[in-house]
């Protein structure tokens, strides 16, 4: 989300450098060819001068460099920018000429000028702030202090290009010059808006961290923006008001309105970035809330998966258990039983008494019914027959089923007994009704 958010900040910075050297070259396209549109939009406005033209260029490569990641050769084009911006303050303050206002280009037009070719004492220091701001970014300082002394910087200049495009639209003159100095041209003030919006954009997309859209420094150029302009504002008026009275007498001074104004727009300034930053901490509170219970999610379904594979773990560890004792159980009583054979093997006299007790052993033990012994034929080999060693707990029940079984011989795999004969080992039947080679179903049954 971030890295799409910097992408069009980044792309929005360097739109804004691009537009600012345009306007600068269209400018001077039209001092080169005397196109009076391009230089002064309406022939009432005041000209964009040569010089600010070629600051506008400056600024704007100076952006564009920045936001490119040529920092250095930014910060040198802009150096040129505020040193354009400064030797011009230097002339309206020390009333002298260095000769640099029409050192380029000779200047016909004179709407609102009081020096041919000289640029506006405002446009002048926004140059010179916009221009410190490249030497600014090269500062090895910590990055917040760095973007913080940008940024006020560039706030400073959006809020003397809106205090000036603001007087154009509302026709107070006052607002776009500063006494009887140069006035700041229309387009002049719009390229100020663009380019230092596009600084500030240029600063967003570098501080912009982990998962804070907003820097920390964003109710900073809301501040000063508006402080800016409200400074200006009630110059603008105060010096509005000194004319109309010079001219009208009788006219009620309006300094009184223009000092409310300004106080009304210092605490507007101030509400504005407090604003600003409650609203930044509430949004970054209920970031952290958002990201707590997401977090606090994700632990639950860990958790509850730990407590799954736990009792899972649990689980198997019992049936493990279970069959284990099982098999413990089986093996003691078949140790028992063998055990408790040779005891009755040893205290017989006879084989057939010795078998007769090992097999109501074996069926009590068990918990069978019936136990009944197949010997081998010694005339019929492969065949086996009944004897009379049985254990039965109900005669009366099972006497049909005595009776057929004693009657009844088995050769090699017929019936149970002769599976048992052919294969030597044990052998199951878990329902005799459906096992077609269980002999005396009808009769077990």
């Amino acid at each position: 989300m971030h890295s799409r958010w910097t992408k069009i900040l980044v792309v929005l910075g360097g739109a804004a450098g691009v537009a600012t050297t345009l306007l600068g070259f269209i400018v001077l396209a039209g001092w080169f060819t005397g196109n009076r549109t391009l230089i002064q939009v309406l022939p009432q406005f005041v000209p964009m001068q040569f010089n600010t033209a070629l600051g506008f260029i400056c600024c704007g490569l100076s952006l564009a460099f920045l936001v490119a990641g040529k920092s250095r050769i930014g910060a040198i084009i802009g150096a040129i920018a505020a040193i354009i911006g400064a030797l011009t303050l230097v002339e309206y303050v020390g009333g002298v000429d260095l000769g640099i206002d029409e050192l380029f280009m000779k200047h016909d037009i004179t709407v609102g000028t009081s020096n041919p070719g000289r640029m506006a004492p405002n446009t002048a220091v926004c140059f010179t702030l916009f221009g410190l701001c490249g030497l600014v970014w090269q500062l090895r300082w910590k990055p917040i202090h760095r973007s913080v002394l940008v940024v006020i910087l560039g706030s400073v200049t959006f809020g003397l290009g809106v205090v000036a495009l603001t007087g154009y639209m509302a026709g107070l003159e006052t607002a776009y010059g500063w006494g009887n100095l140069t006035r700041m041209a229309v387009h002049t003030s719009v390229g100020f808006v663009v380019v230092s919006c596009g600084l500030l954009f240029f600063v967003w997309s570098r501080d912009i961290r982990g998962r804070h859209a907003l820097p920390d420094w964003m109710p900073i150029p809301m501040g000063v923006a508006i402080l800016t302009a409200s400074v200006c504002l009630w110059q603008a008026m105060t010096a509005e008001g000194v004319r109309i009275q010079r001219e009208h007498e009788d006219v009620t001074s309006i300094s009184g309105l223009a000092i409310l104004m300004l106080i009304v727009g210092m605490l507007l300034a101030m509400a504005m970035a407090l604003a600003a930053f409650l609203a930044q901490q509430s949004a970054r509170r209920s970031r952290a809330i958002i990201e707590s219970n997401s977090a606090l999610q994700r632990e639950i379904i860990v958790r509850n998966q730990a407590e799954q594979d736990l009792q899972a773990h649990k689980d198997s560890l019992e049936e493990t258990v279970a069959e284990r004792t099982a098999d413990l159980t089986r093996q003691t009583v078949e140790a028992n039983l063998l055990h408790r054979a040779a005891e009755m093997a040893a205290e017989t006299d006879s084989f057939d008494d010795a078998i007769q007790q090992v097999v109501h052993l074996v069926c009590e033990m068990t918990g069978w019914p019936v136990g009944h012994v197949y010997e081998p034929k010694p005339d019929a080999p492969g065949t086996l027959a009944s004897t009379t060693i049985w254990h039965i707990e109900d005669p009366d029940r099972f006497e049909v089923f005595r009776q057929v079984t004693e009657r009844a011989g088995f050769q090699t795999g017929e019936g149970l007994p002769g599976r048992i004969l052919e294969s030597g080992e044990p052998v199951w039947i878990m329902d005799v009704g459906a096992d077609r080679n269980f002999l005396r179903n009808e009769a077990g049954a």
